[in-house]
């Protein structure tokens, strides 16, 4: 999957589910009470961490040792 394609994906569904290295991950687009929207992300089940917006997320997400934005072109949905 490329960058484009998971934006694209964030932000038409805002809440999906992958897999991702033999594990699952979530990522949720919530709403913020002052209008704006945060994105949640983490393995599935866990705590997940908080992002401000898609370009946070591919700044400093990651997926076991890997960062996100690296990973990108393995997930199976």
């Amino acid at each position: 999957m490329t960058k484009d394609e998971f934006k694209s994906l964030v932000e038409v569904r805002r809440n999906f589910d992958f897999s991702l290295f033999g594990r699952t991950w979530m990522l949720n687009v919530e709403r913020k009470s002052d209008g704006g929207s945060e994105i949640l992300f983490g393995e599935q089940y866990g705590t997940p961490e908080h992002y401000e917006n898609f370009t946070h997320l591919m700044a400093d997400a990651r997926v076991g040792s890997k960062f996100l934005r690296e990973a990108l072109i393995d997930i199976q949905m």
